[in-house]
């Protein structure tokens, strides 16, 4: 609480937590939690508190009273560090994308799922996937657009990729992909490649791509670069050409490929 709320004066991106300030101005947030963390040491000269998730005061505030960029938080971290600077003494620091991560969930989505694994490795990391089963996609296709690295089980078992008859397993719309030890099965999409749909640069290795379905390339749809070493393209079907692989007219690199009981309606 503040005595006298009335002669304080703001100029803006200020938070108090009970209304007792006469925080006004259309940048203030007044009766609002800041979510903070405890009075910590975050490696400045003093003490501060660190916002938690969701915190209403982060990347908040634009410039300062006088409309120039805040460039240091009171530990000297620069701001900001995403759209906005936070309000007060603290600048929440973004972490750069993890370089590698584990699978640890065989669910479609959610944390340690595949698709999660997906959006947040960084550019040019690798996916693991440590133990065999069956990952059941729920009607979405998973879809990669950046360089990347997926290396499946080779355990026994392996690492399966379904799209359940719902829709195309695996998408690449661009990057430079690396994918080993899997078995794409079960996909089905209206449009080319039930299984893979390759618009990047695709080595896929160790793994089979059987009983999908699609209108061309029921297995496999190639539109760029893709090279099979050690693949099996099997029992996929496909509407009018290529039941197991379509081509395009793009490069495609085949070692120790086995390519049977595909067919064309």
């Amino acid at each position: 609480e503040v005595p006298n709320a009335s002669r304080l004066r703001s100029h803006g991106y200020n938070l108090d937590s009970d209304g007792s300030c006469g925080l006004v101005g259309t940048t203030d947030l007044s009766g609002v939690d800041p979510l903070l963390g405890p009075l910590s040491d975050n490696n400045g000269p003093t003490y501060t508190h660190a916002f938690l998730s969701g915190s209403p005061a982060k990347e908040s505030v634009l410039t300062d009273i006088g409309g120039n960029a805040i460039t240091t938080d009171q530990r000297g971290v620069s701001r900001p560090q995403g759209d906005g600077c936070n309000m007060g003494a603290y600048e929440s620091e973004q972490l750069p994308p993890p370089a590698r991560v584990d699978v640890t969930d065989l669910s479609d989505n959610g944390p340690g799922s595949l698709r999660q694994a997906i959006a947040d490795v960084a550019p040019g990391g690798t996916i693991a996937i440590g133990t065999p089963g069956t990952i059941d996609l729920d009607g979405e296709q998973l879809v990669i657009d950046k360089d990347l690295t997926i290396e499946g089980s080779c355990n026994e078992g392996g690492t399966i990729i379904s799209g359940n008859g719902l829709s195309r397993v695996l998408y690449i719309s661009g990057g430079t992909v690396n994918i080993s030890c899997v078995t794409i099965r079960d996909g089905d999409t209206n449009g080319n490649g039930g299984g893979i749909r390759n618009r990047g640069i695709l080595t896929l290795k160790d793994s089979t791509v059987s009983g999908n379905h699609g209108e061309r390339g029921g297995g496999v749809a190639n539109d760029t670069t893709m090279i099979l070493t050690n693949v099996t393209v099997s029992g996929n079907t496909s509407l009018k050409q290529g039941g197991g692989i379509t081509n395009g007219g793009r490069m495609m690199t085949l070692t120790n490929v086995t390519i049977t009981d595909n067919s064309s309606d």
